[in-house]
């Protein structure tokens, strides 16, 4: 049967009181292994005097089966035993085909000799139509992480995709209705008290979610039409009609009383269909629109309203299993809530005054300081804590969000020299890329205060996190493999992956499929937020395929798709063709992993092996096709998934949206030996990848449009690519030009 409820105080997991500032705090985890049920006493504590109580985070430990240990990297001691790679191409097999490709520019020869591998900007729409070319004119292929990466990316924004309309989306529905009508009844009941404001805006946040879920419930009230109008809008940050009673918000102090309405913008692969469009709009209501926990001008009217809407769901059994159908799998794939949940804040409201739920009356003004305070001592918001908040569907905490937010001002710089510009490079430094740490320094970014001393405090966090944190969530997982392309390759890899040009194309590949992750967990993820010739004949034998002889990459991905398969098909949310695809995935991983271990140790790989690797674009090909959607009318791929290239937004400032993206796949040329004593040059795909600020959230078809068109991707925005086709500076010493 599917995964189902627990009762709204009697919780599986703890978070135990804390008072740690959040610059210390440790980064986020979902997973938990104590058990914890809240009990209360039968009479509320004088005002003013706290009890110390453990509020109960939201849900069980995940089961996480995520065999971390022993994905590990090489030991310090071990040595690859292969043959010695060559310095020039006088002996190195080149396919007339590679050598004419080549040709298109001048300097890439020298590049391939020199560093043993050179990539050319050719921005192919699909991965798979460069590993298509071999079984053609018979080249040798690469197959990459990049591309093993990239096709992650298909089947989790399919698999995605296809739990948000079969199931997730008929459960918000659900939840919606009766909440309007439970909100409704609690508004009838409280009417004329001194909660009937707080009761009409608690009917009215269900009544505006409801109609932007594309719901009819009737007539809605002037703050619900308000929001809706907004979040249809989504043209920037303004205040809340219902959640705040300000007239207006200050970003540049505190975003306490403030809403990111652009958030709202459906975006990744929720501009698909208009469903997915609809459930997007719906979810960001629920997860961005936040009660303030500590409102200067508003100390306690916020989270009044909050625990007003938060009652009608814990008095309704149907209403509750409904919000955790809803919560619990994505807290799965992407993480718990940042900011506190409707279950908290009841389970701090009960813990001070356990009669609220049957007398609302009693949450006055004395009482509901002290469930703030409860709240703000149970556990630390990691990411804007200054704007903490209860929220229905709250964003999650994220742990690369809660990097930029740290490596930020205020945490990161002075008033008069502030740090807002973040960048994914900072990410990736954290994460072990020395590339990235470079590319920081020389842009200056150790001169801001604190920021080197706070990249090493986050290093200590994410190398000392535990295995099952990163097989907390799928999300965590596939951290965990971005991991393992940032980290330094030692001696026990060939010599060309332990260049400092390859350091710079495993920086690119890490960053390129960060994008994707934070493309297509958009809707989920919390952001942070920052107040400001001919060649000689082919040999008589077929070529000999490489795969990146790098296992611990494709052995992590495995473990993320696995994670997924088990983790949605326990909740019996997984459709069976993309169970399917998930184990195509996952056999065509564990493959790779066992060729790539076998050329570390130069051991040559199997005839059916090299034949499989020759075949490869067709796998991948059909893995493509099994991850797409397909247009009706045409009875042909659709046009969203004929183009790979995507863009997400990951953090902004005051004014400023910092944008990730990746352009078409390139392709790179590396030296390979052939098992017969001799090089050749094969062939393989990577990704592009793009940062850049810009005035507005953009979607995937204004990004193409955009780099089709050569074009600024954001016209008028500091810091930016000087068009839509420029790359960063420091990816230089990997293109061939």
């Amino acid at each position: 049967m599917r995964w189902c409820g627990f009762l709204a105080l009697a919780l599986l997991a703890s978070c135990t009181p804390s008072t740690t500032s959040p610059s210390s705090t440790a980064p986020p985890s979902t997973t938990t292994t104590s058990t914890t049920v809240l009990t209360t006493s039968t009479s509320s504590p004088e005002p003013g005097r706290l009890v110390p109580v453990a509020i109960p985070r939201d849900l069980p430990a995940f089961d996480l089966q995520f065999r971390f240990h022993h994905l590990i990297r090489p030991q310090d001691g071990d040595r690859y035993t292969g043959p010695v790679w060559p310095t020039a191409l006088d002996d190195v097999v080149m396919f007339s085909s590679v050598r004419d490709a080549l040709s298109w520019t001048p300097g890439a020869e020298a590049r391939l000799a020199a560093d043993g591998f050179v990539v050319q900007e050719v921005g192919f729409e699909q991965f798979h139509t460069i590993y298509e070319w071999g079984p053609y004119d018979e080249r040798p292929l690469f197959i990459t992480t990049d591309a093993a990466l990239h096709f992650l990316h298909l089947v989790f924004s399919k698999v995605l995709r296809e739990v948000e309309q079969q199931s997730l989306l008929p459960e918000l529905e659900r939840f919606l209705s009766g909440s309007v009508e439970a909100a409704r009844s609690q508004e009838t009941e409280l009417r004329g008290s001194a909660l009937t404001d707080a009761a009409s805006r608690a009917t009215q946040f269900f009544e505006a979610a409801a109609v932007l879920a594309g719901l009819d419930p009737g007539a809605i009230g002037p703050l619900a039409r308000r929001e809706v109008d907004l979040a249809k809008e989504h043209l920037g940050i303004d205040v809340s009609p219902i959640a705040s009673s300000m007239p207006e918000c200050m970003p540049e102090v505190s975003m306490a009383s403030c809403v990111d309405y652009s958030l709202f913008a459906p975006r990744g692969h929720y501009t698909r269909s208009a469903d997915l469009e609809r459930y997007f709009v719906a979810m960001s209501m629920l997860g961005q629109t936040g009660f303030s926990l500590a409102s200067v001008a508003e100390p306690y009217a916020p989270l009044r309203r909050a625990l007003l809407v938060a009652r009608p769901v814990l008095r309704d059994e149907g209403l509750l299993q409904s919000w955790e159908l809803l919560y619990e799998p994505t807290a799965f794939l992407v993480g718990s809530a940042d900011d506190f949940t409707l279950l908290e804040a009841a389970a701090a409201a009960q813990t001070v005054v356990p009669g609220w739920l049957d007398d609302p009356s009693l949450l006055s003004d004395p009482v509901v300081a002290d469930v703030a305070a409860v709240l703000a001592q149970s556990r630390p918001v990691l990411i804007d804590p200054e704007a903490a908040s209860i929220r229905v569907m709250g964003a999650r905490a994220v742990l690369d969000s809660y990097i930029l937010d740290q490596l930020g001002f205020p945490n990161v710089g002075t008033d008069l020299d502030r740090r807002v510009f973040v960048s994914a490079l900072d990410v990736a430094s954290v994460f072990g890329s020395q590339p990235a740490e470079d590319v920081q320094r020389a842009a200056g970014e150790y001169d801001f205060a604190r920021y080197g001393a706070t990249v090493e405090r986050l290093r200590e966090q994410v190398s000392g996190r535990e295995p099952n944190h990163w097989g907390g969530t799928v999300y965590d997982a596939w951290l965990s493999a971005l991991e393992a392309v940032w980290v330094e390759h030692g001696p026990a890899f060939p010599p060309f992956m332990r260049s400092d040009e390859w350091a710079i194309k495993s920086l690119q590949t890490g960053l390129g499929s960060y994008a994707e992750l934070k493309h297509d967990t958009i809707l989920y993820a919390k952001q942070a937020f920052l107040a400001e010739g001919d060649g000689p004949p082919p040999p008589p034998a077929p070529p000999r395929h490489w795969v990146e002889p790098d296992p611990i990459v494709f052995l992590r991905l495995g473990e993320v798709a696995g994670l997924l398969l088990r983790g949605l098909g326990d909740r019996e949310l997984l459709p069976a063709a993309e169970s399917e695809t998930l184990v195509y995935y996952i056999d065509m991983l564990d493959r790779f992993a066992a060729i790539a271990v076998d050329e570390l140790v130069g051991r040559p790989i199997s005839a059916a092996d090299n034949d499989w690797l020759g075949e490869i674009g067709e796998h991948l090909e059909l893995l493509w096709i099994r991850t797409a959607e397909v247009d009706p009318s045409l009875g042909e791929i659709s046009e969203a998934d004929q183009n790979s290239a995507l863009v997400a937004d990951i953090a902004r400032s005051t004014n400023w949206i910092l944008e990730v993206g990746t352009g078409g796949a390139d392709v790179v040329y590396v030296l390979v030996p052939d098992d017969a004593g001799t090089f050749q040059v094969a062939t393989g795909a990577v990704y592009s990848f793009h940062e850049f600020w810009s005035d507005k959230r953009l979607t995937d078809a204004e990004w193409q449009e955009g780099l089709s068109a050569g074009e600024r991707p954001d016209r008028s925005a500091p810091l930016v690519l000087p068009d839509g086709r420029s790359r960063p500076a420091w990816l230089a010493p990997l293109l061939a030009k």
